[in-house]
């Protein structure tokens, strides 16, 4: 427990003197060697994690296959990764790591455009770094993506936010569903360019999932899967059916938030009070 307890003071002393406004020309260098030292932290860890015995058997089994056959074993992003892993004799943690840095520059940058840093971080370490970074690989480094996607979203740059959603799915496939809830606020103010993101996430969709739906929906909608105790959990199969009704009349609701970054941040948040459980969409 020690080390996570380290994890958890280092980021907490950074966001004590980011309040302090003292020293404020050395909180970038701070900031940057905390997540460098997180990111080697998630890294390399051994048999931490969940899925830790799955990764590695994952890994295993791509040793003896060419890269066309590697790519048809998992999510092809993920499946690269192990696959360069294999031939250089790099090993897991190579994976691990690689993983771990796109987690973290993806989640560092949107936690840089707050205003602390460093508190956003250290409410990120309970369970986004401990649980999820080290015990989902996969799900860590489409989160990571999709949190730059999000850091400087705008309706200019509806193509970055495709493709960095689309790069996301090569690693887990539900990443991709995210897409549609940060394209709402692009549609809500100019119809141009959010019918061209959404004829995009069609694209996508029809080209990473069609052959995967049905998996999916076994997987991620009617599965009873709780991350915490690995074990059943009833409540998870209510999350499609509640939150996009809910979902859809919160948006239309003049309380709901006109900045665009703030619409996001409403539609991916996992404390949000409406749409709190799109966070199970990415499932195990």
């Amino acid at each position: 427990m020690l080390p996570y307890w380290l994890l958890f003071a280092l980021w907490a002393v950074g966001a004590v003197q980011a309040e302090r406004r003292s020293n404020q020309t050395l909180q970038p260098i701070f900031f940057i060697a905390a997540c460098v030292l997180t990111t080697l932290m998630i890294g390399l860890r051994l048999e931490v994690g969940g899925d830790w015995g799955a990764y590695q058997r994952m890994y295993e089994d791509i040793y003896f296959l060419a890269l066309p056959e590697a790519l048809g074993t998992t999510d092809p992003g993920y499946a690269m990764v192990n696959w360069l892993g294999v031939q250089f004799g790099l090993g897991i943690g190579f994976v691990n790591t690689v993983c771990a840095t796109i987690f973290m520059v993806g989640v560092g940058r949107l936690a840089w455009k707050q205003p602390n840093p460093s508190l956003a971080m250290l409410i990120a370490v309970p369970y986004l770094v401990i649980v999820v970074a080290m015990g989902y690989t996969r799900q860590a480094a489409a989160i990571g993506l999709i949190c730059l996607a999000v850091a400087d979203a705008s309706e200019t740059k509806i193509l970055r936010l495709v493709f960095l959603s689309a790069f996301a799915a090569l690693f887990h496939k539900t990443a991709i569903l995210i897409l549609p809830l940060l394209l709402v606020p692009v549609l809500r103010r100019n119809i141009v360019y959010g019918a061209i993101g959404a004829l995009a996430f069609i694209a996508v969709f029809v080209i990473l999932l069609r052959d995967a739906s049905d998996e999916l929906i076994t997987n991620y909608v009617n599965s009873t899967y709780d991350s915490q105790r690995g074990g059943d959990k009833s409540g998870h199969d209510h999350c499609p059916r509640h939150t996009l009704p809910d979902f859809a009349r919160e948006i239309r609701s003049p309380r709901f938030p006109k900045e665009f970054l703030d619409r996001i941040g409403v539609c991916v948040s996992p404390s949000g009070r409406r749409v709190g459980s799109i966070g199970c969409i990415f499932g195990r």
